[in-house]
């Protein structure tokens, strides 16, 4: 009998607790019986979109342009070594010209595999500190668009599901531009 009456227990749970998460009509409310208001921020969407993070791309492209360009240029004079490589004989090269072109093509190719990884090395770290530095300032924006505006609660994705109603994102993405432009 007894395991019988915690089965009935243990369903009036499930049910009554099922009613109270599935219901439309509960209202979260804070400590003064007032309705809270929550917001969405979509992360992804605003480090996408902020007219800062295009701005730092394009800054980035333009820091590292002149160096990428070096790179393209090492890559063409070590393709034109290997095409002198591929067919010695036509070319009338001697063996000690051929010894010398490959040694150039090594000494090109190390240079190259160098200058990549350092190139690599430092868009990234630079890209990085930028994206930091954005994220600091979406982080202010956000804090204070929840004090001026009186939100109790900011979530930010990943989250399962928010709907539309609270979705904030178009909002810190305006105040995004508005500091752009000063």
């Amino acid at each position: 009998m007894k395991s019988k009456s915690k089965q009935i227990i243990w369903i009036s749970l499930v049910l009554i607790t099922s009613a109270v998460f599935f219901q439309h009509s509960v209202v979260a409310q804070n400590s003064n019986n007032l309705p809270l208001k929550i917001g969405y921020v979509n992360a992804n969407e605003v480090v996408s979109n902020a007219p800062q993070a295009k701005i730092a791309l394009e800054e980035l492209n333009q820091k590292y342009s002149p160096r990428e360009a070096e790179l393209i240029d090492m890559q063409s004079e070590l393709r034109k070594l290997e095409e002198q490589l591929t067919n010695p004989e036509g070319n009338n090269l001697t063996e000690a010209e051929i010894s010398q072109i490959r040694s150039e093509a090594r000494a090109i190719d190390r240079e190259l595999e160098r200058a990549s990884a350092d190139l690599n090395e430092d868009y990234n770290f630079d890209r990085n500190r930028r994206l930091e530095e954005l994220q600091a300032l979406i982080s202010e924006v956000i804090l204070t668009m929840a004090r001026e505006e009186n939100f109790d609660l900011i979530v930010q994705s990943p989250v399962v599901w928010a709907s539309p109603r609270i979705d904030v994102t178009g909002d810190i993405l305006e105040r995004l531009e508005e500091l752009s432009k000063k």
